[in-house]
């Protein structure tokens, strides 16, 4: 083996004085550096930092090494200590301590139960059993007035069915009825559809409990003014377009309106050509009254007169007389040469007496000339029918079916 001295050798194999002097230094640099780690070890193990071998004199305090020259003691680097944190692993914590969650959401809105909810104070709610005979019917806020949403399912299908039928009672009977006969007719299609559908919880509370009789036949009486004034729309659009009054001046229009209201000229197949003029068999049979008869029974997604065809087949006359009325109302509405809709309803103290006249003129025909007006009839039906797939039927009119309507409309 090699001894550590001949690693001091120079080049050429020979020792030097230099060399020797450089290896006597570094053994007492290792020798101290030993002794200060051996203190240093001893120190740290709790004696008070007293060194056993140490001399008890004290003279001679022993040298102690920092941390950065004891690689072996010094603590670990900053860097190191983090990574062991981050790989310790996650804290558990047991099922029956749970750990709140922090969030930087707002709050949430309490949301309450069905049962919870009170009522607000404009609507009264009253609970209402599909089974009991003595509950009443809530009242929706619009007023206290009652609305189809404010019944359960079972009873507002009944009502809306109900409804229709009275709406297709008034065009088919009366336009026109007054408080007592809306009523009596709202109880009885009430009553008649509880029977078709056999809906015998909702029929006898009908007769029992009297608020809920009164709220559905309010229900049934605000048909009156909704049929009006859907059928006025129709005829608005009809009348404005088939005589072309918005693309007149006002002067023009004034003098066709007024041409149009002369002793109910506007009933003729053509009511603006000379009355000597006139082609025969014209009266009732402006093109007007088939067309707004077919856009408001026939024209629908769901059409009445499809739902209830024995009501309309044929056209009866108080259907007739109800479109001639609409049709007087629009033309009222233009008298000015201006359309002024907003400024006259289309109510019953207004239009309920000239809906009778067109009554009796229809009756005063038929008795004349029963064929030529049941042909109208007739023919109003298979031409609305036409709107929904059928056949338009041919004009079959014939000169003895010529009556004038100023012998209708002006005689008592």
């Amino acid at each position: 083996m090699v001894d550590e001295d001949d690693n001091r050798s120079d080049s050429n194999g020979h020792y030097s004085e230099e060399d020797d002097e450089m290896g006597e230094a570094e053994d007492e640099s290792n020798a101290k550096q030993i002794t200060g780690t051996k203190c240093k070890r001893q120190v740290t193990s709790g004696d008070e930092g007293i060194n056993p071998d140490a001399d008890s004199s004290g003279s001679e305090e022993p040298e102690l090494i920092s941390s950065e020259e004891d690689p072996i003691n010094s603590p670990a680097p900053k860097q190191k200590q983090q990574k062991k944190i981050q790989n310790k692993g996650p804290d558990f914590v047991p099922a029956n301590t749970p750990k709140p969650v922090k969030s930087n959401l707002g709050l949430r809105r309490k949301v309450l139960s069905a049962h919870q909810r009170e009522p607000s104070p404009a609507t009264t709610v009253t609970s209402i059993s599909e089974h009991s005979t003595t509950s009443s019917i809530s009242s929706s806020s619009k007023g206290g007035k009652l609305c189809l949403r404010d019944l359960l399912p079972a009873s507002s299908n009944l009502t809306s069915a109900t409804k229709t039928l009275f709406r297709v009672w008034m065009a088919t009977s009366d336009g026109f009825p007054d408080r007592t006969l809306s009523t009596q007719m709202a109880k009885q299609t009430y009553l008649e559809i509880c029977d078709e559908r056999q809906a015998t919880a909702q029929k006898q509370r009908f007769q029992e409990d009297r608020s809920v009789s009164t709220q559905i036949i309010r229900l049934m009486l605000d048909c009156r003014s909704q049929l009006r004034n859907v059928l006025k729309n129709q005829a608005k659009g009809a009348v404005t377009t088939y005589y072309n009054l918005s693309g007149m001046n006002q002067l023009d229009v004034i003098t066709t309106i007024k041409r149009l209201l002369d002793k109910a000229t506007y009933i003729h197949r053509e009511p603006l050509v000379e009355r000597e003029k006139r082609a025969p068999g014209g009266v009732y049979r402006n093109p007007l009254i088939q067309q707004i008869i077919s856009n408001q029974w026939f024209s629908k997604r769901n059409p009445e007169a499809q739902q209830h065809p024995i009501q309309f087949n044929p056209i009866p006359l108080e259907t007739i007389a109800l479109v001639c009325t609409a049709i007087h109302c629009i033309l009222q509405d233009w008298e000015d040469g201006l359309y002024q809709g907003s400024k006259r309803s289309f109510d019953y103290d207004s239009y309920e007496p000239i809906y009778r006249h067109h009554i009796k003129s229809l009756k005063k025909l038929e008795g004349a000339k029963s064929s030529s007006v049941a042909k109208l009839q007739i023919e109003l039906w298979e031409g609305s029918r036409a709107m929904m797939g059928g056949t338009a039927p041919g004009n079959n009119d014939s000169d003895d079916d010529y009556i004038d309507a100023e012998d209708l409309v002006d005689s008592d």
